[in-house]
């Protein structure tokens, strides 16, 4: 077996960057995913794995809701304040965050916002793949994703067949 480490791999492979978002309580949480995509169309869902070890892991119980905010290029300070060791109440003075009616927070100007509740919960190795089953979506007229890759964020703009 080689020196080459599935990280490795993985880090070859270019990714849209999403953050997760919900509300415990009176307490909003924030998380980066890059590892998320559509389940299904009938009925609508989307998956997202979250590390065991992250403190959203546990708000995204069975019947939980979470918005999967699929963000924009220019929002690139917002993934990186919901991705580091930041305080929990800190990743919210980034970005333009906004209170929803679906139960969770989201970012306004995202390239989507898709509103969910979880489903089911699949436990893997370090990870849950959190099934959420889809209940709103809003979508931004713009089409320039924040992409994720080889651990920097790469613009799209002129890479179109």
């Amino acid at each position: 077996m080689s020196d080459v480490t599935l990280k490795d791999a993985m880090r070859r492979v270019a990714a849209t960057v999403g953050v997760v978002s919900a509300r415990f309580g009176d307490q909003d949480m924030a998380m980066t995913a890059t590892s998320f995509c559509s389940l299904s169309l009938e009925p609508p869902a989307l998956l997202v794995c979250v590390n065991r070890q992250a403190a959203m892991h546990e708000v995204l119980a069975v019947g939980s809701r979470f918005c999967m905010n699929v963000l924009e290029e220019t929002q690139d300070k917002v993934s990186a304040a919901c991705g580091g060791q930041r305080q929990r109440s800190e990743r919210f003075e980034v970005g333009d965050w906004e209170a929803c009616g679906q139960g969770a927070p989201y970012v306004r100007g995202a390239q989507a916002n898709v509103f969910c509740e979880v489903v089911q919960r699949i436990d893997y190795g370090t990870h849950t793949i959190i099934i959420g089953q889809v209940a709103d979506v809003r979508v931004s007229q713009g089409r320039s994703p924040l992409v994720y890759f080889d651990g920097g964020y790469v613009s799209v703009k002129g890479l179109a067949v």
